[in-house]
């Protein structure tokens, strides 16, 4: 892995005022374990919402927010899921399909909501469950909202 997708994690961050950690400039990483060649370094966005990302050697890293809503994404997009995600451009949120759509609908109730997040060749979704109190869930609240 090399460090230019760090560095521009932390580029995009610090411009949109979420700075990550660790800081490529002030924390030296430590040498990958020997013994464990696929851990997967991970850059933390501080939140609200939180935001980390996992960045693993095979490519397919992981952005998560919070802890109910995983992307799995290839490295190619990573970068652009975290922008659409820090900036809120190109997130929004939509009425689950499937069986939560059917459900909420059925009941006129939205216990659970539909993250897309749209870059540049992909849409990718995750159902997020409606948790009032939950900071994700106000972050999400203040996304544009789509059929």
């Amino acid at each position: 892995m090399t460090d230019d997708i760090l560095r521009e994690l932390h580029a995009v961050g610090a411009a949109l005022g979420r700075a990550p950690e660790p800081v490529p400039e002030a924390d030296p990483w430590e040498e990958p374990d020997p013994l464990d060649v696929r851990a997967p370094v991970t850059v933390i966005f501080p939140g609200p919402p939180n935001l980390w990302v996992r960045l693993h050697e095979d490519g397919e890293d992981a952005v998560h927010l919070d802890t109910s809503v995983t992307f799995d994404v290839p490295r190619a997009h990573t970068l652009a899921v975290v922008r659409a995600l820090l900036s809120r451009e190109g997130a929004y949120r939509q009425a689950p399909r499937g069986l939560f759509g059917r459900i909420s609908a059925r009941f006129g109730l939205e216990f659970f909501e539909e993250l897309a997040v749209v870059v540049p060749g992909a849409t990718y979704t995750q159902t997020v469950p409606w948790v009032p109190t939950s900071p994700l869930n106000g972050w999400l609240a203040g996304l544009p909202r789509r059929s």
